[in-house]
């Protein structure tokens, strides 16, 4: 409050006024030079290369589809271990009961679907029809059956990308397009090394493996290609198995997030059983995706990243009819929810382009950066350096006159002095310096008369004792020195200088 109203008269109020002011001492300023140098170094890598500040993300026009292909080519005939195995039983909260599980084999439009949203795919892996009473609506006892489908994992499943960037120019299907998978952030090496071997890449445990590049990627056995990734057509098909090992999943083994709770649930759950979500987030950029300080080009990748989501995947089939015009059947469906993400907008931070306005707020923002800096500095010097900077803090809060009477009693000292410079004293001078090394700090009032100095004193001027200067005042010669001491007299609460001193001017 003291602040807002100081005083008894809360209207009046001083004003603080910048005075410009310095310090010379080696140390700081060294140090902060090398902070200055810094600053700018940081705030080119960070507003340039890192952040883009000139630039902002731009719209895309993008779409999926996928479908399944049942190729007979890639289908086994054989029994399967999934099939009627007791490990698959899985009891739950006393209603759920996942017992007796056979297999029977099921075409794959059957098998797959695509939602009702767009980006929506499902691969069912479970079916579970259970018979009801069209009367009653009740369930018919010993009437539940369960089967798993065969064959899922040797099935192809593709998928087609499409993307266009009007303020570019870009259409997928008319350009070269590099294409990226990236690994979820959980998996083990364990894992990311077998991705590597079903699709036979050559592994190396001291790269980036979760961020996999497929551009070209294609894998035949004679007539028998079971991977695609084709960067002209952005179509890439794999086996569903290595889907699976891309995102870290295998159907045989237990879902980890479910498990035996005594009082609610028996046996282990396994990812055929319960289902699982696989979520592909894809980006379109034109910023490299292999490095995080470099400039957009004029080639794009796409970059799909896969998450996984171990909730129960469940949707309902709706009623059948039954053998029996008096019952219905009612079908279950588990398996895999396939979910494409298009990353568009202000998430697009890898599609960028020019932006005068987004410069205009970098700008301000380097600014700013800066003036930060200069306050840091500030308060290193006011409070962080002892006893100097008790002294620097009183000296610079001065009232206005005190800096204003300073200057005009400097100023008047020195109207009416002309000072010359003889040049045989200047040689003498000139070869004392190049003699020796003069250790001597030149006082503040030897500057001032440097800095008086007329034109043709600055070219020769280097290191001159005073009294070799005649200063011509009202008419009168008289020795440099008996002026200083004259001026050093004048000024209140000045030490007396010795007679000799030592000034500096720039050098020759």
């Amino acid at each position: 409050m003291n602040v807002l109203c100081p005083g008894k008269r809360p209207y009046y109020k001083r004003i603080a006024l910048p005075v410009t002011t310095y310090i010379d001492a080696k140390k700081l300023v060294v140090g902060y030079n090398l902070l200055y140098l810094c600053t700018w170094i940081v705030s080119i890598i960070y507003f340039v290369f890192y952040t883009k500040g000139w630039s902002e993300p731009t719209e895309i026009v993008s779409s999926t589809t996928m479908w399944l292909d049942a190729s007979s080519k890639y289908l086994l005939k054989r029994k399967f271990r999934y099939c009627d195995n007791k490990e698959y039983d899985y009891f739950l909260y006393g209603r759920w009961s996942y017992s007796n599980i056979s297999c029977k084999n099921i075409s794959a439009d059957t098998l797959f679907s695509k939602g009702v949203a767009p980006g929506s795919y499902w691969i069912s892996t479970l079916y579970v029809d259970e018979e009801y009473y069209r009367s009653s609506g009740e369930s018919v006892p010993n009437s539940r059956r369960m089967y798993f489908p065969t064959n899922i994992e040797n099935m192809i499943l593709g998928i087609l990308l499409f993307g266009r960037v009007p303020e570019i120019g870009y259409v997928s299907q008319l350009s070269y397009t590099r294409i990226y998978f990236k690994l979820p952030m959980t998996l083990s090496r364990k894992k990311i090394k077998n991705a590597y071997d079903v699709l036979g890449l050559k592994y190396d445990p001291a790269a980036n493996n979760s961020l996999m590049e497929l551009t070209n990627y294609k894998r035949c056995n004679g007539n028998l290609c079971w991977g695609d990734a084709d960067p002209k057509t952005l179509r890439i098909t794999f086996k569903v198995s290595q889907w699976l090992h891309l995102a870290g999943v295998d159907l045989d083994t237990y879902n980890n997030t479910l498990y035996d709770r005594v009082g609610i649930s028996y046996g282990n759950a396994h990812t055929r059983l319960t289902g699982i979500g696989i979520n592909m987030n894809i980006e379109f950029r034109n910023v490299p995706v292999n490095t995080v300080f470099s400039l957009p080009s004029e080639e794009l990748a796409v970059v799909i990243s896969l998450e996984v989501d171990y909730n129960w995947q469940r949707i309902t089939l709706g009623k059948s009819s039954s053998l029996q015009n008096t019952k219905y059947v009612q079908s279950d469906s588990y398996g895999m929810r396939f979910v494409t993400r298009m990353v568009r907008g202000g998430d697009a931070k890898g599609l960028v382009v020019f932006s005068f306005r987004a410069l205009v707020t970098s700008i301000f923002d380097v600014v700013i950066f800066f003036s930060m800096m200069r306050m840091f500095t500030t308060i290193v010097i006011f409070n962080l350096i002892g006893s100097k900077s008790k002294q620097w803090r009183k000296a610079a809060k001065k009232h206005i006159r005190y800096y204003v009477k300073s200057f005009e009693h400097e100023k008047a000292e020195l109207d009416g002095v002309d000072i010359k410079i003889d040049d045989g004293a200047f040689s003498k001078a000139k070869q004392r310096r190049d003699e020796a090394n003069n250790n001597e700090t030149p006082t503040d009032r030897e500057k001032d008369y440097a800095e008086e100095a007329n034109e043709s004193g600055r070219k020769k001027a280097d290191t001159i004792e005073l009294n070799e200067i005649q200063i011509v005042e009202n008419n009168t010669k008289i020795a440099g020195t008996e002026r200083l001491d004259r001026m050093d007299l004048s000024l209140p609460n000045r030490r007396k200088r010795p007679k000799r001193r030592r000034m500096s001017a720039p050098p020759i």
